[in-house]
């Protein structure tokens, strides 16, 4: 991944002003969530947390780095519910550059968003290659939604949920891969090619 030293760079500048922000406040929200007084202990706990999401943000770029997409599809069946109308069901399967075949699924249900794009999102959450596509390809894209990255961002951030699937056409495109796509009644499919 081309853009590791810079991304490892900013996710610890970000983190370490976390930390000074964190020994500056008065206050802070307690595990129920409620504002309490800062206390060294409590002080304590908050550094805690900050390290742990630090080094799992650090864990989540190391794991990015390793491999990349190869080729990606994406199949939604559409269900019928009684409550929700139609509620999709995404299975995608990856094969990634180091020769790994990677499946996931997602599902969506409710009103009043994009159902499909959430299916793939919730699909999608979590997988490193996927982090790769977007933290190799950050540099390209114009910042505002639903791309987001800042100086207070550790980590760029791609929101696909709820968005429409025309995003992640652009996102691919963008990133130099090929994009094809069919819709049948009951069901769509996308494919993402290098």
């Amino acid at each position: 991944m081309k853009n590791i030293k810079q991304l490892k760079a900013h996710c610890e500048k970000v983190y370490n002003n976390k930390i000074k922000e964190a020994k500056k406040q008065q206050f802070r929200l307690d595990s129920r969530g409620v504002r309490v007084a800062m206390t060294p202990a409590g002080l304590k706990t908050e550094l805690k947390a900050i390290e742990k999401r630090k080094a799992a943000a650090l864990a989540r770029i190391d794991a990015a780095a390793r491999d990349s997409i190869k080729d990606l599809t994406i199949k939604i069946e559409w269900h019928k519910s009684r409550n929700w109308g139609n509620n999709p069901a995404a299975q995608v399967e990856i094969r990634t550059t180091g020769g790994e075949y990677i499946t996931l699924q997602g599902k969506a249900s409710g009103c009043g968003y994009d159902k499909e794009s959430a299916a793939i999102a919730a699909a999608l959450s979590g997988c490193a290659v996927y982090d790769n596509f977007i933290f190799n390809n950050y540099r390209k894209a114009i910042n505002g939604h639903p791309f987001y990255y800042s100086d207070r961002d550790p980590l760029p951030f791609l929101e696909v949920s709820g968005c429409g699937v025309g995003v992640l056409e652009k996102w691919a495109k963008m990133a130099g891969y090929k994009w094809h796509e069919e819709h049948g009644k009951k069901w769509d499919f996308y494919s993402i090619t290098k």
